[in-house]
């Protein structure tokens, strides 16, 4: 058998998405990613990859309330790169001597106004969290379990990252992910060359599609919302 034949991964973890034990996962929705005034915008990245997510989730997060598709919004809040992590001494848009992003009772932590969310308007829970992954140290899988839910539909920034990461832990704990193509968005820039450490540039969607490829190959499954919600819909049926 050639080797473009081998067939290394199959197309879906999941066989079909069950509105009953699907929850929406929002990752990240916070005015430091996506405003022009947050920390990442300010240190000179585009966030044009990131903002392009916001009307595809308001959409999906629209469909869930109206389906009784459980929403639960996750925020990345820290004090200082101390309990930040190492993302925290790595970003320039979050180290201490940069944009001090995602600082706790500022105005980048707080959650995008266009996200129709609300604990009181519409039941949807809110995690707040220190690490990349949105299970580490969170009430995350409890919750879950606790709601009888085995999938996820993850959304939110960066890609590669807190995405990832979330999708990843999922793995681990035998809940079943989605990453929701569309909804998910990250930044590209200078870098280093991995192997070479020459300066390297890569383009925002590179780091996306390398993410989802990956994803798609091991981790997760892969989906675009308007899939996803023609999915649940005949479900709900």
């Amino acid at each position: 058998m050639k080797n473009d034949d081998l067939i290394v991964s199959v197309a879906r973890i999941n066989d079909k998405l069950d509105p009953r034990k699907t929850a929406l996962v929002l990752i990240d929705y916070q005015n430091d990613w996506f405003h022009k005034d947050g920390a990442y915008s300010k240190t000179g990245f585009d966030i044009g990859h990131m903002t392009r997510i916001v009307d595809p989730t308001v959409k999906l997060i629209n469909f869930c309330h109206d389906n009784d598709i459980t929403v639960v919004v996750l925020t990345y809040i820290v004090r200082s790169d101390v309990d930040g992590g190492p993302p925290f001494k790595k970003r320039p848009a979050l180290r201490e001597d940069g944009g001090r992003g995602l600082r706790e009772g500022s105005f980048g932590a707080n959650i995008i106004p266009e996200l129709p969310v609300s604990a009181e308007k519409y039941g949807d829970w809110f995690i707040q969290r220190k690490r990349m992954s949105g299970f580490y140290q969170t009430g995350l899988e409890q919750l879950l379990r606790d709601l009888g839910k085995d999938t996820i539909l993850i959304t939110g920034v960066a890609t590669g990252s807190c995405c990832e990461s979330t999708a990843r832990d999922a793995n681990f704990r035998n809940i079943k992910a989605v990453m929701v193509h569309d909804c998910l968005g990250t930044m590209g820039g200078n870098t280093l060359h991995p192997i070479t450490k020459e300066p390297h540039y890569v383009s925002a969607e590179e780091m996306h599609f390398a993410s989802l490829r990956n994803c798609q190959m091991i981790v997760c499954d892969v989906m675009g919302s308007e899939e996803c919600m023609a999915e649940l819909a005949s479900g709900s049926a």
